[in-house]
């Protein structure tokens, strides 16, 4: 993660808290993890997906062929490691209405947990 980038969002943050101290801010940080950032966040929640769908999702996105994608998933930490780091996962297995609910699920505990 480049620093620059890492320090906009910092600001960000920053920004956000001084405004509305009880806020829950989310940042989609992909290498979150792998730039070993973790510790900077009260809460990490982790959308996860099977690694057939994700190499087939990659697959589709991509326009790529499956060597290619596993190729780059090769390059990543592995996404079964990345969960033991998440304070909540939500899986994106299934259907959006699925999805859909676990998100209201986090979100309500995630209320809850900051008063």
């Amino acid at each position: 993660l480049h620093p620059l980038i890492l320090h906009d969002i910092e600001q960000q943050l920053a920004q956000i808290a001084a405004s509305e101290p009880d806020a829950i801010t989310v940042v989609d940080l992909p290498l979150l993890v792998e730039c070993g950032l973790q510790k900077k966040f009260d809460c990490i929640v982790m959308v996860y997906t099977s690694r057939k769908i994700q190499i087939q999702r990659l697959m589709k996105r991509d326009r790529i062929s499956k060597r290619e994608a596993l190729h780059r998933l090769s390059t990543q930490m592995d996404i079964e490691e990345k969960k033991h780091h998440a304070h909540y996962i939500i899986e994106n297995n299934g259907t959006l209405d699925m999805l859909a609910r676990q998100v209201r699920y986090v979100y309500a505990r995630l209320c809850r947990n900051r008063m």
